[in-house]
Order: C-alpha cells, then sequence, then structure tokens
C-alpha cells in the first residue's frame, strides 16, 4: 500500500500481522495529492501541489518506493487524479 504525505513523501506500508508497518519512505518534495501504481510493478507515480508528476522506482519483494527517477511539469493545473496505463508504460493526469 503507497501513502502520500502532506510533507512531501511517498510512503510504502505493509500489513504484519493486524498492523500496517513502513515498509520504506521517498522524498518527493512537495505534497501529494494522488499516487497509483503501475499494475507491472517497479514504479509508483505521484501527483505534487504545484503540478509536477514523478516516477518512484518500486524496488524489492515489497516492491517499497525508493527513489526518485523521473519528474515531469505537464501543462495545466496540478493533477487531482492519477492512472497507470496496464502495461505500465503510460500515466495519465487528471487536471480539475
Amino acid at each position: 500500500v503507497y501513502a502520500g504525505t502532506a510533507a512531501g513523501e511517498v510512503v510504502t506500508l505493509r500489513l504484519s500481522g493486524t498492523r500496517l508497518a513502513v515498509a520504506g519512505r521517498a522524498s518527493v518534495g512537495r505534497g501529494v495529492t494522488a499516487l497509483a501504481a503501475a499494475p507491472t510493478g517497479g514504479f509508483v507515480f505521484a501527483a505534487l501541489e504545484g503540478g509536477d508528476v514523478v516516477s518512484l522506482g518500486a524496488r524489492g519483494k515489497r516492491q517499497a518506493a525508493t527513489a526518485v527517477v523521473g519528474r515531469v511539469s505537464p501543462r495545466g493545473a496540478g493533477a487531482s487524479a492519477l492512472a497507470a496505463h496496464r502495461t505500465g508504460k503510460y500515466v495519465f493526469a487528471a487536471h480539475p
């Protein structure tokens, strides 16, 4: 499970018994407004306050988001939702 924070982190969580445990953290620099994971694994995408969309590498058995591997600044206002294509090659951003 991935969660975005207002402090600009993407946190990877895993179920440990009956509790969620932090499996990894990645700093993205600004507040996260939307997240999407590539269905094929390997990448997590985050929309940020200010409009940027970043891609993070998801590594290891638990697919923990580890580090920013790409950043784009799409036109328009910041994205309010993201969706990854079933192949994981594309990410779609919805703007308000």
